[in-house]
């Protein structure tokens, strides 16, 4: 689906390969509030 491609295409821009290591950059680089649609699903 969209949100699928979107998420991947977000994964590959931080060199992350899945939503954990994603939300754990997210927290490293004080970005949660962006990411927060990653992990409410």
């Amino acid at each position: 689906g969209t949100v699928r491609n979107y998420v991947s295409s977000i994964l590959s821009k931080l060199d992350v390969s899945n939503r954990a290591e994603a939300a754990a950059y997210a927290v490293k680089h004080d970005l949660r509030n962006h990411l927060v649609h990653l992990t409410n699903e």
